[in-house]
C-alpha cells in the first residue's frame, strides 16, 4: 500500500533539498542565485505553478515540506500499561522565498484569498541529478497561498530584496 504522507522515507531527500537550496552568503558579494531550472552543484530544481509564470523568478529557498502524526496514548485496562496509536495526519505549511523583482504573480495569487476567489492549483517540484535524472517529485494538488509577506529590509547591509508566499494543500505526492 502505497501512503500519501511519507514521513520517513522522504526525510533523507528532505535533508539534500534543504542542504541544496541553502543561499549561500558571501560577505564582499549578493547571495548566489537559485533559479528556477538552475543548476545547483549537480542538481537543478524547477518550480511550477498551474496559473503563474514562474520562469522568471530566482527562487532563494523553500521549507515546510514536512508531515506528522499525532500520537494518542491510553492506558490498557487489563495492564495499566499506557499504549500509543497513531492519531491525526497533518503537514506544514509550504514557504517559497523568491526575489521581489520578480513575485508579482504570487502576490496576485494571494491577493485573490483576500478577496474571497480562491484560486486552487497544482504546485510541482522536482530535483534532476546528473544526465537530468529525476532525483524526487513533490506535487502538491489543491494548493493556495495562505500567507505572504513583502521585503522585510532594505539598505546597505540587506541581502537582495526577498518576499516569501506560503501555501498549504489537499493532498501530497512523492515520487519516485
Amino acid at each position: 500500500m502505497r501512503s500519501s504522507f511519507p514521513v520517513i522515507q522522504g526525510a533523507v531527500a528532505l535533508l539534500a533539498i534543504a542542504i541544496i537550496l541553502a543561499v549561500e552568503m558571501d560577505p564582499s558579494g549578493p547571495a548566489k542565485e537559485v533559479r528556477a531550472q538552475e543548476v545547483l552543484g549537480s542538481y537543478t530544481l524547477q518550480v511550477t505553478i498551474d496559473g503563474i509564470d514562474t520562469k522568471s523568478v530566482t527562487f532563494r529557498g523553500i521549507e515546510g515540506i514536512e508531515f506528522g502524526t499525532e500520537v494518542t496514548e491510553f492506558r490498557d485496562g487489563a495492564s495499566g500499561v499506557v499504549r500509543r496509536i497513531p492519531g491525526r495526519s497533518n503537514h506544514e505549511k509550504v514557504i517559497l522565498r523568491f526575489d521581489a523583482a520578480g513575485g508579482a504573480a504570487f502576490w496576485h495569487w494571494y491577493e485573490g484569498v483576500v478577496a474571497g476567489k480562491v484560486q486552487r492549483a497544482t504546485v510541482r517540484l522536482v530535483l534532476t541529478g546528473a544526465g537530468d535524472k529525476e532525483v524526487v517529485r513533490y506535487t502538491f494538488v489543491d494548493a493556495w497561498p495562505c500567507n505572504w509577506k513583502g521585503v522585510r529590509q532594505v539598505g546597505s547591509k540587506a541581502a537582495l530584496p526577498v518576499e516569501e508566499i506560503a501555501f498549504t494543500f489537499d493532498s501530497f505526492q512523492r515520487e519516485p
